[in-house]
């Protein structure tokens, strides 16, 4: 992983405003309004590449891939290829046997897609760390140490009380965009390189998903073949 403490940064990559970066509660409604053009942008931007992918048992991964879960946890930062990089979100073939508890705790219904598929697209735009330590996109391929963030900074403080922040690093998602239809496919552990195949299949149901959302109702959608991997 590259970090650099330079204040310099891409203007192509980096949030111009705290608002662009942490979305941390409202991913949700946010992933509702995806669909007006949006669609193509990112399926073209999934064949452009690089992409990457994190297999996640359920029903983390749907959550993650519908914007009700933005903060991803992991034991190391995201690598600077994933620099506000695209990520596909696959669920695994397992659910997660806490699930339930953690449910009942926070109140909300156990619900999830289905397994052993690529359900969506989410967008890496930086990490927080368990004492405050906040990564924020700099230059393409690069991660900045944001010195200007203090543990108590809203933002940071904002993640870290997070019911979903866990720790040590709590990756920040953005632009969570579901498929309509889900691609089958095998995962693997940590982060992992789809193959072109795989990336192909869900570009090309990612322009189907925004087109069935401009779709007159009651029109079928138009039928194509679907591959397994």
């Amino acid at each position: 992983m590259t970090i650099t403490t330079t204040p310099q940064r891409d203007p192509q990559c980096s949030p111009r405003t705290d608002s662009e970066l942490f979305e941390v509660g409202g991913g949700a409604e946010r992933a509702a309004r995806v669909g007006q053009g949006e669609h193509p942008l990112l399926a073209a931007e999934l064949r452009a590449g690089p992409v990457r992918a994190l297999s996640l048992w359920q029903p983390w991964a749907s959550w993650v891939a519908d914007g009700r879960k933005l903060v991803e946890n992991r034991s190391w930062p995201p690598p600077s290829d994933l620099v506000c990089g695209l990520m596909l979100v696959h669920a695994t073939r397992k659910v997660d046997p806490d699930a339930n508890g953690v449910c009942e705790r926070f109140g909300m219904p156990l619900t999830y897609g289905p397994l052993g598929a690529v359900l969506g697209v989410v967008r890496v735009m930086g990490a927080v760390r368990t004492e405050g330590l906040l990564l924020v996109p700099a230059v393409r391929g690069s991660w900045r140490i944001d010195r200007a963030a203090p543990p108590s900074h809203p933002h940071v403080s904002e993640v870290t009380e997070s019911r979903w922040f866990f720790g040590p690093w709590g990756w920040l998602l953005k632009d969570a965009t579901p498929l309509a239809r889900p691609v089958p496919a095998r995962g693997a552990q940590r982060l992992w390189t789809p193959s072109r195949e795989l990336v192909e299949l869900v570009a090309a149901e990612m322009e189907a998903s925004g087109a069935s959302r401009r779709r007159p109702p009651g029109r079928p959608p138009a039928r194509r073949g679907e591959g397994a991997l």
